[in-house]
């Protein structure tokens, strides 16, 4: 579902002493039905997706649109039994994958949503395909699994339909995210590496470095270029800030113990992701600036939860993730994160 790397978590960043510049207010989003559900994405308006328990036996996930008049809406499945929201634009098209009627993962098509014509199937290379990512022009990215059962980044418009991008230096490529100037970023691999790229359409693939070692993968592109993702930099894991002009820098960290990703850069150039260690809880963090990272629990107003992953951010600065209610430490719940005004 979510962009996959063979990259094994570690860390040994120095920690920032920046000083916090929000307070956040935290919505626990509930569920479908069962105990867990998992925000992935938020757009301006202030829409969540995501996915959710449909079950209460937790043997369905169904993707959801959750926005604060209507609460969590159940956005069906293509046929099949599981779906998964992974992105929405500003327009609130939503864009994921789904199981089709045949039920088996080869059949996972990606989808695009709207409020007038429900869930459209997007189709696949051949096999499985999932989509990553959406921007304000309605283009999508996302990767499928060919009839060979190679993995290709693919590119999909209402023009051209689901296109292959035939990024020509691997048998395995997966697009996370594309900006409103339609660049790409995402991931390739090859014989035992794997390096985050950045794509345009007629510039072909940029191989954008990586930390010392040969795995990077990029997760997120802004409207400025700028892409953040994750590297192995001396046998451990750290998240990256890249700019054409300065390359890929390591991200701080306040838990230099701790495994992290950064996984997605909003238009303002906020960074949300998380970081994690085998003994402890995930942590949300969130970087104001490539050299201000903070625990979001640190920053948070009578939160009724401990927030583990953040995956979203906006443009009002509002990130979405998942953590535990504070309530029902057994269950894991999508999260809003609003700054307090």
């Amino acid at each position: 579902m979510k962009l996959s790397t063979a990259l094994v978590l570690a860390m040994a960043i120095a920690s920032s002493s920046a000083i916090a510049s929000a307070q956040y207010t935290i919505t626990d989003l509930g569920a479908l039905a069962g105990p867990q559900s998992t925000a992935y994405a938020i757009n301006d308006s202030g829409q969540v997706v995501g996915y959710s328990y449909a079950n209460k036996n937790g043997t369905i996930i169904h993707a959801f649109l959750w926005s604060a008049a209507t609460g969590m809406q159940d956005l069906g499945t293509l046929g099949g039994y599981n779906s998964v929201a992974e992105a929405i634009n500003n327009a609130g098209q939503v864009v994921g994958c789904s199981d089709t009627s045949t039920g088996t993962s080869n059949h996972e098509h990606a989808f695009l949503w709207t409020q007038a014509g429900g869930m459209q199937d997007l189709g696949s290379l051949g096999w499985g395909a999932c989509a990553a990512g959406i921007n304000d022009v309605g283009q999508v990215v996302g990767d499928s699994t060919t009839s060979r059962e190679d993995s290709h980044a693919f590119l999909w418009t209402a023009a051209t339909g689901l296109q292959d991008m035939d990024v020509p230096v691997s048998p395995t490529t997966e697009a996370a995210s594309i900006n409103d100037q339609g660049v790409v970023v995402g991931g390739y691999s090859t014989s035992n590496t794997y390096h985050a790229f950045l794509w345009t359409q007629d510039g072909g693939l940029q191989d954008l470095g990586n930390l010392g070692e040969p795995f990077a993968t990029a997760y997120s592109i802004n409207t400025s270029g700028q892409v953040v993702g994750s590297a192995v930099s001396k046998n451990s894991v750290v998240g990256f800030f890249w700019t054409s002009s300065g390359g890929m820098k390591a991200l701080p960290t306040p838990y230099p113990d701790y495994n992290f990703i950064a996984y997605t850069i909003g238009s303002t150039g906020e960074i949300v992701g998380y970081g994690s260690n085998p003994v402890s809880l995930p942590r949300a963090l969130v970087w104001f600036t490539p050299t201000n990272v903070h625990d979001l629990n640190s920053l948070t107003v009578n939160s009724p939860m401990i927030l583990e992953e953040a995956y979203g951010v906006n443009s009002l600065g509002q990130i979405v993730g998942v953590g535990k209610p504070k309530a029902n430490s057994t269950e894991e719940h999508a999260f809003l994160a609003t700054p307090a005004k």
